[in-house]
């Protein structure tokens, strides 16, 4: 499997989409995560997992509020009257993007505390070894990758 698809298909399941809108159907946080591997010497799936981990417990969004106008009243309303507005089904508008700029409010992604890792095992023999590098991994015979996550 290609590290890309492993690492992508370990995100999709730890990042839930719902949690990154800030008004549903219109804006919502796109996150990018860049891998570059400068060298590859074993274990680079594991080494790639916990660089995501890490870059994601370490990327601080700010705090956003949409600010919206219901109808044609003139109120102004946070986020959370917006899914109030919604089951009342009335109109609301989003008018501007409220972002605070103290970083103090920041916070992680939601779900980036439960980005699982990778842990790889090779056999070596009779031996189970962790952390291989290039050499056990080409002798090794057999390798299991298994994802983990806080749960």
């Amino acid at each position: 499997m290609e590290l890309s698809h492993i690492l992508s298909s370990l995100l999709l399941e730890a990042l839930p989409i719902e949690k990154l809108c800030i008004v549903p159907g219109r804006y919502c946080w796109k996150l990018f995560v860049d891998v570059l591997v400068l060298s590859c010497n074993g274990n680079s799936i594991d080494a790639c997992s916990m660089a995501v981990y890490a870059a994601l417990n370490t990327t601080y969004l700010p705090l956003v509020t949409p600010l919206v106008v219901v109808s044609d009243e003139s109120t102004v309303l946070d986020s959370d009257a917006i899914i109030q507005q919604q089951q009342q089904q009335k109109k609301a508008i989003v008018e501007n993007l409220l972002v605070d700029g103290d970083v103090s409010n920041a916070d992680i992604p939601p779900g980036a505390a439960d980005c699982p890792m990778t842990v790889t095992v090779c056999r070596l023999g009779n031996k189970m070894v962790l952390d291989c590098n290039g050499t056990e991994e080409d002798i090794a015979s057999a390798k299991v990758t298994v994802s983990v996550d806080k749960s």
